[in-house]
């Protein structure tokens, strides 16, 4: 987790960055003008890929969608670097999760006074499985800065809620087909919802091994063994390591998903993201 001198050096670095640059470039201007944004469309920035891959399902053409944080780091962890707060000073919406501490002071020194709105969502764990709320809060969003375009918007959001719904609907049902409530779990926390939702029981929760102790680990590797649990889950972005660790110990399976879109080949979608976590934990329960 950051620590504020972090933040602030990691800042007053970007900030001397962009200002040299744009002295050696012969003033601020020619600098910002040679980012790759489109200044006739909004810019919408979001801090992880799964808010950029809602953000572009819904905005289309319309808007313009960035995201500083790569797909295998987790928002709360990531660590900003000079061209946010170029990004940042064009953005007219910000939409993040509200667990990325690094964010309020990037937005000051990026010095944009133009952001209409900075919406939190929740942490990614929240997202699997998705709500239509906040699908709704997305599309709500991004009307607010082109209006003009609400139909367009509300449509796209429409069309996006159908796709999901309709996977998550197969997945529940081959969830069932596998029995998966006969399997004992133990998760990283930031997997127990989707978990639960898919119908397997959770025999205990581990937060992100960086932040675990020795004393930690051993209580989970003791739980795990007196409940006889055969599946563990960890995620890439909150690491891997203790997962496999523990699965060794007990002897049960480890299985590797992920939080966000993209972070993996075919993942490219929030569906075929559900999809793949899904799959690998059915595999798991079939001995593949």
């Amino acid at each position: 987790m950051y620590h504020g001198t972090s933040i602030r050096r990691t800042l007053q670095v970007a900030i001397v960055a962009v200002v040299v640059t744009g002295m050696l470039a012969g003033g601020g201007v020619w600098y910002l003008a040679s980012v790759e944004i489109q200044p006739e469309k909004p810019i919408v920035v979001t801090t992880s890929t799964m808010l950029e891959y809602f953000a572009r399902e819904i905005g289309k053409d319309e808007i313009e969608v960035h995201t500083p944080v790569p797909a295998g780091v987790c928002p709360q962890l990531y660590e900003p670097k000079p061209s946010d707060i170029i990004m940042i000073s064009h953005a007219t919406l910000i939409i993040h999760h509200g667990i990325e501490i690094w964010l309020p002071d990037l937005i000051e020194a990026s010095g944009n006074k133009n952001l209409k709105e900075s919406i939190r969502l929740g942490c990614p764990r929240y997202w699997l499985p998705v709500n239509k709320e906040r699908v709704d809060w997305i599309r709500d969003s991004i009307i607010g800065i082109k209006p003009e375009k609400s139909d367009f918007f509300t449509h796209n959001a429409d069309l996006l809620w159908e796709n999901i719904t309709k996977t998550m609907t197969v997945l529940k049902e081959r969830a069932e087909e596998y029995n998966v409530s006969q399997y004992r779990t133990m998760s990283i926390e930031c997997q127990r919802l989707f978990l639960d939702w898919l119908g397997f029981e959770v025999v205990d929760i581990f937060p992100p091994p960086i932040v675990m102790s020795a004393k930690d680990k051993e209580r989970l590797i003791n739980t795990a063994r007196e409940k006889n649990v055969s599946i563990i889950l960890s995620n890439i972005q909150g690491g891997t390591d203790f997962g496999a660790c523990l699965a060794s110990e007990v002897g049960a399976k480890h299985v590797v998903v992920t939080n966000l879109p993209y972070a993996l080949p075919g993942t490219e979608t929030y569906m075929e993201t559900i999809e793949y976590n899904a799959q690998q934990l059915f595999d798991a329960c079939s001995g593949g």
